[in-house]
């Protein structure tokens, strides 16, 4: 048994070795994963880190509530309607093709894919709109849905201990941004913890600002 579990424990850097030879040189590989909080790695864990990322975003409370909301329209009954939990969905599979076509971490893509849209509000960004404009009047600063995706996965989920998710896929899920037309994006990195708290701070002052993130596969 005790040798099983150490085969098991070997998968990891041997996947981290065959993932190393099939990404490009400016990929994120698995193992530059930084987490907020170090973890012990348990002897019959063999995922890479971001895949773990993915995981742990899949069995999230904040995941379950992508169901039933409607990605744009609301209140109409057609059963064509894009929801959010098939737009995420759609999307991780768009952005994980691209990224393989370019030999990208597409761990790390499928992660931020599925989380990128966890903190966004009913009726679409016309909802996200007016509870900025209510946050705003209130003295709780601009309420910015990507920022709410991150609050929600590091610091409320699991009673406050959040899911400990890299660095890597937090600020590729505090980049994205739909709402403006960028021809051309470059990764700007490398970045910290402390940075990506102090960009939360200024989506949270701002109510239009755009970051690019640290990596290939936030682009």
């Amino acid at each position: 048994m005790n040798d099983r579990l150490k085969k098991t424990r070997d998968l990891q850097p041997l996947l981290d070795k065959i993932e190393l030879n099939a990404l490009q040189s400016l990929a994120c590989p698995s193992r530059a994963a930084v987490r907020r909080h170090p973890e012990t790695r348990s002897d019959n864990e063999y995922r890479q880190a971001f895949s773990q990322d993915a995981d742990r975003i899949l069995n999230s409370l904040a995941f379950t509530r992508y169901i039933d909301k409607t990605q744009v329209f609301s209140l109409i009954r057609n059963d064509h309607l894009t929801h959010r939990v098939l737009h995420v969905q759609l999307l991780s599979r768009v952005a994980r093709t691209i990224g393989r076509h370019l030999r990208l971490n597409q761990d790390l893509i499928e992660a931020a894919a599925l989380g990128h849209d966890i903190g966004h509000p009913p009726f679409g960004h016309d909802g996200e709109r007016f509870l900025s404009r209510l946050t705003h009047a209130h003295q709780a600063g601009y309420f910015h849905h990507n920022v709410q995706s991150i609050q929600f996965l590091d610091r409320i989920e699991r009673n406050g201990a959040g899911w400990n998710l890299s660095l890597q896929t937090l600020d590729a899920m505090l980049c994205h941004d739909g709402e403006t037309h960028v021809r051309k994006l470059f990764p700007h990195g490398p970045r910290t913890f402390d940075d990506l708290d102090a960009m939360i701070q200024r989506f949270l002052e701002t109510e239009q600002i755009g970051f690019s993130p640290m990596t290939l596969e936030g682009c």
